[in-house]
């Protein structure tokens, strides 16, 4: 006869079952919907009870690559996913895309040149693998010499919490307008 302990487990075990059946369906919607923010909060949650999940790697580091947080934190998820016994074929090139915004140029040229040697004819054009190889190159010599440049805070009411793309001064300097 079971014991109130082992029917507790036992109802324990298949709410949380229910649970992340639940959760995983609704990282899903969010993914397929384009939400990459809400999804990711769901994906670490369920990354944290299963670290060794490549395929929740792999989604956290396109999620990352796809939001407005550093681009760069996709790096050790997409290491793993990339070098699963089973990747999904964009995950190499989608390394490189993050070690390209961690600043990782060579590694991210090697990530992109394997793609390249393993891509299908079907898979990603492979003129855009060529031309951010090209970025990459560029971007080394770029570093080689960096420009003396210096940026200011401008106080709370013209930076906002997000970060502040394209600025544009024109040549009066009279006004800044900026996209976020």
């Amino acid at each position: 006869m079971f014991n109130m302990k082992q029917v507790f487990i036992a109802v324990v075990m298949c709410f949380a079952l229910s649970t992340i059946a639940q959760t995983k369906k609704e990282v899903y919607n969010l993914f397929s919907e384009g939400n990459y923010e809400g999804a990711l909060e769901e994906l670490l949650e369920l990354y944290e009870l299963e670290q060794d999940n490549d395929e929740y790697a792999y989604l956290i580091g396109v999620c990352y690559l796809n939001t407005n947080i550093d681009k760069s934190m996709a790096v050790n998820y997409l290491e793993q996913a990339a070098s699963s016994s089973k990747p999904n074929e964009n995950a190499v090139y989608l390394l490189g895309r993050a070690y390209h915004f961690a600043y990782r140029f060579d590694d991210a040229i090697k990530s992109y040149q394997k793609f390249k040697e393993t891509a299908k004819s079907t898979n990603l054009n492979l003129i855009t693998v060529d031309k951010q190889i090209e970025y990459c190159e560029n971007a080394k010599e770029f570093f080689k010499f960096p420009a003396n440049v210096s940026f200011e805070n401008l106080g709370k009411n013209v930076n906002s919490a997000y970060p502040d793309y394209y600025p544009f001064i024109p040549s009066n300097e009279s006004y800044l307008i900026f996209n976020s």
